[in-house]
């Protein structure tokens, strides 16, 4: 996938932009994925409750992200709470 300027996204650049279509609508607005790092997402999370309930969902969000990137490859998923 290619930027504005001409250059390739980054992995975490194509997973923010299409995050939306990634994460359940009911959990988009509380989650973010912020890093990829040896084949890891790592998402925060607004509310510790949120935490178990992304962990539940760990294999849609790697099967979701596998179908809109196919060489992409990310095979964990961490998920903490966001600090500021």
């Amino acid at each position: 996938m290619k930027g504005l300027s001409g250059t390739s996204l980054s992995t975490i650049e194509m997973i923010v932009e299409q995050w939306p279509n990634i994460i359940d609508e009911s959990l988009y607005p509380f989650c973010t994925p912020v890093t990829v790092k040896d084949k890891c997402l790592t998402i925060t999370v607004s509310d510790a409750g949120l935490i178990q309930e992304v962990e539940w969902r760990k294999e849609n969000i790697l099967q979701a992200i596998k179908s809109l990137f196919p060489d992409e490859v990310i095979t964990q998923i961490k998920v903490s709470l966001y600090s500021n």
